[in-house]
């Protein structure tokens, strides 16, 4: 663990998981595009729809995965804007 300072370990339901350095720096947590879409209670298929209408801007990965901020995902229930 020492050789990767920027990772942190934390609780995440009942398992752990690395915080990204974003998370770190922002202490935002990122959601995946199914917790994100299952926080709001729609399909992965109309967020991915509510990303091509430019409702929402995904946070790619290097790897090409996409996460989401809560702010921007609690913006789409109250029209408001998480930019």
């Amino acid at each position: 663990m020492d050789s990767c300072p920027h990772l942190t370990i934390v609780p995440k339901r009942h398992n752990l998981r690395f915080m990204t350095k974003r998370e770190v720096l922002t202490g935002e947590e990122l959601l995946t595009h199914a917790e994100a879409a299952a926080r709001i209670g729609i399909s992965t298929k109309t967020l991915d729809r509510y990303a091509v209408q430019g409702k929402v801007k995904p946070l790619r990965l290097p790897s090409g995965y996409r996460r989401y901020t809560c702010r921007q995902i609690d913006a789409l229930v109250t029209g408001g804007s998480a930019e």
